[in-house]
């Protein structure tokens, strides 16, 4: 009798890395942690893809990519490291690690993210609502209201729909029935943080299918 296989997500693991008290913290570091306390731990938080105990076993750092981790790392800070399968995950672990060692006193010496992510709007083929799936995820919809797929990229969002209608990392659901952008559904302006732009992602295709649209994506 044969098993049954079941494809596993990867997880991405947060790491927290002590660093030593030689570490730099000039003024770049300084305009991140006005509130540093003189004393208190400086930390660089990582995004890994395997596990922290294995990538770092012995406390050896030189498998870093970061150059302050290599050079001043002291060990991982298994209280404030965490893994995810998702990328909502991985940045809000991020977001909340930095924003509560912060409020400590800590220093954290990751830059502050930057903004470049877009959040779009793809207009579908009305053909997408035939899908049981969506039918189910949109049991409420307005059939006269317009079928949409909400992404965010860090891409130009003209240049991300045409990744999607090729194949490239895409959404089947854009790939077999996207037609356009529709931008004037965005609620706020590009460009975003990372954080930022998955939370509005996500907030907006809620709203948009509370208001009766056949909504996809919005991870």
């Amino acid at each position: 009798m044969g098993s049954l296989s079941m494809t596993r997500r990867p997880r991405t693991h947060v790491c927290t890395v002590l660093l030593d008290g030689d570490s730099p913290f000039g003024r770049r570091y300084q305009r991140v942690n006005p509130d540093y306390v003189e004393g208190k731990p400086k930390v660089v938080i990582e995004r890994l893809k395997s596990n922290p105990t294995i990538v770092y076993m012995d406390n050896n750092f030189e498998e870093s990519t970061s150059r302050i981790v290599r050079e001043h790392g002291v060990q991982v800070l298994s209280e404030y490291s965490t893994n995810h399968t998702t990328r909502w995950g991985v940045v809000s672990s991020v977001d909340r690690i930095s924003t509560q060692l912060r409020s400590q006193g800590w220093a954290v010496l990751n830059p502050n993210p930057p903004e470049n992510r877009n959040v779009y709007v793809v207009e579908l083929d009305d053909a997408i609502y035939e899908v049981r799936r969506v039918q189910q995820l949109n049991s409420d919809a307005d059939p006269s209201l317009e079928c949409l797929y909400v992404g965010q990229t860090s891409l130009e969002p003209q240049e991300r729909l045409e990744r999607h209608l090729r194949g490239h990392q895409a959404s089947s659901d854009v790939r077999r029935f996207g037609l356009h952008l529709n931008m004037r559904f965005l609620r706020r302006p590009n460009s975003m943080t990372e954080l930022e732009a998955l939370r509005e992602e996500n907030s907006l295709a809620q709203h948009l299918r509370s208001q009766g649209h056949t909504v996809v994506g919005g991870h």
